[in-house]
């Protein structure tokens, strides 16, 4: 009988561990289509793959991801400390509602805000480093400022 081996993700750049442990590092996904969010979650629990939490499934950060994962489109993650800039190219590799990942991005979430909750843990797997990470300052400073909020949230509607 033989095993069917589970492809191992690569090991992410020294330089994007080193960013990703300064907490003044301001994390980034740009989508296909120029969408770009801040998310302050994303972290590498081991090395290899970077993970996030997402408090709403119903927003445009987790319809952007959705489709990052449903139709193999990449991910440019920027990481941005005000002194140095990477991008890294990121496969959507899966989404997590419950197991080991779910419950570690839960921990980390609730260590701030112990009634803080989320909807999914998101998992994403090294491809190569970019060679040019220009995204205009107006832009990542605006998406900085812009809550995700789900879909019925009243300020939507006004």
């Amino acid at each position: 009988m033989s095993e069917t081996k589970r492809k191992q993700a690569q090991e992410l750049p020294p330089k994007a561990l080193k960013l990703l442990e300064n907490p003044a590092c301001r994390k980034y996904i740009c989508f296909a289509g120029g969408k770009t969010f801040l998310f302050p979650t994303l972290a590498s629990p081991d090395g290899r793959i970077l993970a996030l939490a997402l408090e709403e499934e119903h927003t445009e950060p987790g319809r952007a991801l959705v489709d990052g994962l449903w139709f193999s489109r990449p991910v440019c993650v920027v990481l941005d400390d005000g002194k140095e800039r990477l991008g890294l190219w990121m496969e959507v590799y899966r989404c997590h509602i419950a197991g080991p990942l779910f419950l570690k991005k839960l921990l980390e979430v609730r260590e701030k805000d112990p009634e803080q909750d989320m909807a999914s843990a998101w998992e994403l797997r090294f491809l190569r480093e970019e060679t040019d990470t220009e995204i205009p300052e107006a832009v990542l400073a605006e998406k900085a400022l812009n809550p995700e909020w789900h879909l019925d949230h009243p300020a939507l509607h006004r």
